[in-house]
């Protein structure tokens, strides 16, 4: 009784990181005081340690990589990967795409790339399907599934299922009804 008593009064003594000198800490880093198997143990990546150990990290500028202003990651590592997927209301497959956005695509982003121009990105379906006939009037069911990926670190992984209404007639033909339901 008395050892577990004893236990329960155990005394731990942890310093917030707030507490810490970001300049000192730097500095040990830089030093190899803190070796970078113990950084990366407590989840420092190696590319953070590099970034530190050359300077592009700072104590004056560590709150603007935090907050995102400055990112280590160039527009050519950032992309986005997607597929899309239609199916009739019964399940039967109508077509769908895929492809690969990198951040540095001047046609998506501008010239600075999604790092500076960060925005939402809209995929529509020309209502066709995979023989390039327009389908019928009824509801579809529409599956995007989405990577952001970074290097080769995946960074999101998102599958969305969509019921779309598309009506046949009026002036072009076809027109899209409002989305019914999202999941």
């Amino acid at each position: 009784q008395r050892g577990i008593e004893a236990s329960r009064d155990t005394i731990v003594n942890i310093t917030p990181a707030a507490d810490k000198d970001v300049n000192a800490l730097f500095q040990q880093i830089i030093a190899g005081e803190i070796s970078e198997k113990e950084l990366k143990k407590n989840g420092v990546g190696e590319d953070v340690i590099k970034a530190i150990k050359d300077g592009r990290i700072t104590a004056s500028n560590i709150d603007q990589y935090r907050d995102g202003t400055l990112t280590l990651a160039k527009p050519d590592d950032v992309k986005l990967k997607y597929e899309t997927f239609y199916y009739t209301h019964l399940g039967n497959y109508v077509g769908g795409s895929s492809g690969t956005i990198l951040c540095s695509d001047k046609s998506v982003y501008g010239e600075e790339g999604c790092l500076v121009n960060s925005g939402n990105l809209f995929l529509a379906w020309n209502m066709r399907d995979d023989n390039n006939r327009l389908v019928g009037t009824g509801v579809y069911i529409a599956r995007l599934h989405m990577k952001v990926m970074v290097g080769k670190k995946n960074v999101s992984d998102i599958t969305r299922d969509l019921l779309w209404g598309v009506r046949r007639g009026g002036k072009n033909g076809i027109d899209l009804g409002a989305a019914l339901k999202g999941k």
